[in-house]
């Protein structure tokens, strides 16, 4: 069977985290309209008939204006070693940037597999404009492969998975880095306390700053109390009839 890890980078949202989420079909990794979202490292573990595949989400590479973003590039960065493939996200929607072109500098001479991966196709409204940015894309790198997804839309995310496998190791099935039962390297506690922080960035502004972390000290209904601890958040006292009925 094939098996190995699959980096996405990329600059802030350009889709890395709903591409994951859309390729194992299930909510995992949170996402918003807010840059720097994703500030820690998730593993999603991919599993199918003849494969094991390890997508390893990254934060946005962006340029930093305090020790929070060096240390979310930091991270970025030092999950583009020791990977099997790199999956390069760019928003085609807006274009190959400055922002894309220096991460491409930095990943270009890793001596690991790149996929180009321009999402949001979606979004683009004009298909003659795709194919252009495609072949003047192919002049910057020689990238493995240069593949148009929408990963809201998933189009293409099956063809993508079949493009991975391809590059991947072989390996016995008995020598698996996880189990089937196993979705993530993360616990059950950091993620119910990153949908809370997905909640906040949703529903919030000014009054509640972006650095916001979120912590969940107990949990026995796990609905509850994430709607508990967002509601204190948010600063309210208590939860209204209405809602109470919904739990």
């Amino acid at each position: 069977m094939k098996c190995g890890f699959v980096s996405l980078v990329g600059r802030p949202n350009v889709g890395k985290s709903s591409l994951l989420n859309s390729i194992l079909g299930m909510k995992l990794a949170i996402t918003s309209n807010v840059s720097g979202t994703t500030r820690n490292v998730i593993n999603g573990i991919y599993n199918d008939d003849d494969s094991q595949i390890i997508f390893v989400d990254t934060p946005g590479i962006h340029k930093p204006s305090n020790k929070l973003g060096n240390l979310m590039n930091k991270k970025a960065y030092n999950n583009t070693e020791g990977v099997d493939i790199i999956l390069f996200l760019v928003d085609i929607s807006k274009g190959f940037g400055k922002g894309d072109k220096f991460i491409l500098e930095k990943i270009k001479n890793k001596n690991i597999p790149v996929f180009l991966l321009l999402n949001k196709i979606d979004l683009v409204k004009n298909k003659e404009d795709l194919l252009k940015n495609i072949a003047e894309l192919k002049e910057l790198y020689d990238f493995k492969e240069i593949i148009p997804i929408s990963a809201r839309k998933k189009d293409n995310v099956d063809l993508l998975i079949d493009c991975i496998k391809k590059e991947l190791p072989e390996i016995p099935e008995s020598e698996k880095i996880y189990s089937e039962e196993e979705l993530t390297n993360v616990t059950t506690r950091f993620i119910m306390a990153e949908f809370v922080r997905e909640k906040v960035l949703e529903l919030t502004r000014d009054e509640i700053p972006h650095t916001v972390t979120c912590y969940v000290e107990n949990y026995y209904n796990i609905f509850l109390v994430q709607n508990l601890y967002l509601y204190h958040l948010l600063g309210y006292d208590h939860m209204t009839e209405a809602d109470e009925k919904v739990m």
